[in-house]
């Protein structure tokens, strides 16, 4: 879950650039992380919230994509959460619909931390 900054994920030779999707303004910041999967992040213009994320994983078969779309979110103990992700990928398309979301206070929230970078 994008969290901020520090939870995107190590980018090498990240660009970033504007894009529209279903008619709406998005800002785009592309790059690859260490294993050479290509990583695509679409942030809303307006409310600055994570709209999409897309992932090419090389393979013996060339490049595989996997596009999660997110909407609907909810503030769920004060931080907003996607209610629909919509996971497209080549084995399918996958639509999750949350109702609801509670957080878990027994869970240390250092657990959602990112690793340290090396």
């Amino acid at each position: 879950i994008f969290t901020g900054p520090k939870s995107l994920p190590a980018l090498t030779n990240p660009s970033g650039a504007t894009a529209k999707i279903a008619g709406k303004d998005v800002l785009v910041v592309s790059g690859s992380t260490a294993d050479k999967t290509r990583v695509t992040l679409y942030f809303d213009r307006q409310s600055g919230l994570l709209s999409r994320t897309m992932y090419s994983y090389p393979s013996v078969l060339g490049n595989l994509l996997q596009t999660n779309d997110y909407s609907n979110y909810k503030k769920v103990s004060g931080v907003l959460l996607p209610m629909t992700i919509v996971n497209h990928s080549t084995e399918g398309d996958v639509i999750q619909e949350f109702r609801s979301a509670k957080v878990d206070n027994k869970i240390d929230p250092a657990v959602f931390d990112p690793p340290a970078a090396k």
